[in-house]
């Protein structure tokens, strides 16, 4: 199985499509923590699960669910 593993996108979603533009053909996409941040966090999230992405939970989402 090949995966493309990601983390630190921090809401970055110019940058998220850029690498998703240049993954090879992959298996899935597993993202380890901190998708939230910056100013695209919520397209970032859709677009990640638009590629049923595998995500855990960062410090960044831990403490967006906690409101820090």
């Amino acid at each position: 199985m090949r995966l493309a593993i990601l983390a630190d996108v921090h809401g970055n979603l110019p940058a998220l499509q850029a690498v998703l533009a240049d993954l090879p053909p992959v298996d899935g996409v597993v993202v380890a923590g901190d998708m939230t941040g910056l100013l695209y966090q919520d397209e970032v999230v859709r677009r990640l699960r638009e590629h049923d992405s595998w995500m855990s939970k960062g410090n960044g989402e831990i403490g967006l669910l906690n409101g820090v």
